[in-house]
Parts: structure tokens; sequence; C-alpha cells
């Protein structure tokens, strides 16, 4: 079994998190491409690519992520995460979520699927081999969502409100926690040879705060991360600006200091069909 690297969690819950679903006929594709530097050295590329059907009330998201240069090197990891729902009052609710990440060769991959805001079924892969669970304890998965779904509703609202905040609980396969978006206000942002993002954006304080499962009594992984820029004056912070055509607030920019340095995801093409 390949050895779990904390990094991981740390591009992941970073980024904002593919094998493909059967999926309704989608009206408009919006897809999104990030580069990420960590201590100032280009270390990931993501797409993040909304697709939605307002026929349907249906959506259907997915991000993908690699590492590259020196950084792939040494973490020789990629990994794809997608989000199939629909659209009920203004809520994004999920049907089925797929996370997949590839490392050193070897995959694994967690496939959730909801009912009635639920999650009913949790499919593990590893080394080929896969198990259903279906006796999922109620009080870690009853009315939760995933972490796209749960991005996606703090999106809407901020286009709809002026104000970038909300908060979900989330289950990942071995947590729950509650996921906090709060407003921090307006930033004014000029396009420069690492992102596009132009005009104004809010920015929003990303926290978690862990609500059962298996967590560590030290802090690890993303919630290390957090604490790290906790003390050093700031958690982890996302700009949502509005690109043209696009219906919804979108990540433009995300920081993230720590221990190590301070890792920036900047935008960097808009891609619209």
């Amino acid at each position: 079994m390949a050895k779990k690297l904390h990094l991981k969690d740390f591009i992941l819950r970073s980024l904002f998190l593919t094998v493909p679903f059967s999926n309704p006929a989608y009206a408009a594709t919006n897809e999104f491409t990030y580069q990420v530097y960590a201590g100032g050295l280009h270390a990931v590329e993501a797409k993040l690519t909304f697709s939605t059907n307002p026929q349907q009330n249906a959506y259907d998201i997915n991000l993908d992520a690699y590492t590259r240069g020196w950084l792939n090197s040494l973490v020789p990891w990629q990994g794809s995460f997608q989000t199939i729902g629909h659209a009920d009052q203004d809520t994004f609710i999920p049907k089925t979520h797929q996370s997949k990440s590839i490392w050193k060769g070897e995959a694994e991959s967690k496939t959730f699927a909801y009912e009635k805001r639920n999650l009913v079924r949790l499919t593990l892969e590893e080394e080929g081999v896969k198990t259903d669970i279906t006796k999922l304890d109620q009080s870690l998965t009853e009315e939760t969502t995933d972490i796209l779904s749960a991005t996606f509703n703090v999106m809407n609202h901020t286009l709809e409100s002026g104000k970038c905040s909300g908060e979900s609980d989330v289950f990942d396969g071995k947590r729950r926690f509650t996921l906090f978006f709060r407003d921090k206000g307006e930033d004014v942002l000029t396009p420069s040879k690492y992102n596009i993002a132009s005009g104004p954006a809010r920015i929003c304080i990303v926290e978690i705060e862990p609500k059962g499962g298996q967590w560590h009594k030290k802090p690890r992984g993303w919630l290390s991360i957090q604490e790290q820029g906790r003390q050093k004056g700031t958690l982890p912070s996302v700009w949502m600006g509005q690109v043209p055509g696009f219906n919804y607030a979108v990540p433009v920019k995300i920081k993230v200091k720590t221990n190590y340095g301070t890792l920036l995801m900047h935008l960097t093409n808009v891609n619209q069909t």
C-alpha cells in the first residue's frame, strides 16, 4: 500500500477539490485553470469545471489536479474529484461524489451516494479491491454534503448577497467537519503575469471545525495547515470574483500561510462553451 502523505491533504483542501458518471446533456460548461505556487515555486496545476442544465436543475462539478516540476519528482500525485447533483431552491445537493487519487502509480477512490441530503452508501476502492459500505454511522453522515457542493453553494450565495459566507457539514469517509466561509471584505484585483482576475472580489476566510470521526489528537493534514496559518495571524483565504458569462462567483485566488512558506493559487485561464 502506498504511503499516505500529508501534503496530499494540503493540496486537496487548498484547491477545494475524474471518472465520468452517467449524466444529462449540459447546456453550458465553464472551465477554470489554476496554477499553484508553494514558496514561490510552481507546484500544481488544476482545472475546475462547472457544467449546468437549468431545465433539469442539474449540475456537474469536476476538479482535476496534478503536481508539476520539482514537486512531481518528489510527490508524483494526481487527483480527480467529481460531484453530480441537483439544485433545490438555490441549494446545490449532491447525488454522487467521487474522489480519486493516484500516488506513485497506485490508485485509490471513494464514491459517495446520497439520497434526500443523507449519505446512504460509501464505496472504497484500493489496490483493485472494492468495498461497499451501507451501514454508516448516521451521527457522522446525516445531512452532510461534499466539499465541491459546499463551495458551489457559497459561490452562488456570494453573487446573490454580495457577501462570501456560508457553512456546511461534510463527511470525507472518515471524519465529519463543518466547513465555514466567513466574509472579510472586498479587495480589488488587477491582472498580473500570474493571475488574470480583474475587478472587485470578496475575501473569504475558510475554516474547518471537527465534528466527529477519526481525528488525530494532534492536528494533521489540512487541520495542521489551518492551525499554522492561525498562529501566523491569518487563516486560509479565498478571493471570490466574477467572470463574464458565468452566473456564480468564482474562486480567483487562494492564499494559505504555513510553516514552510506561503501557498498561492492563481486563476490563469477561462474557457466557456
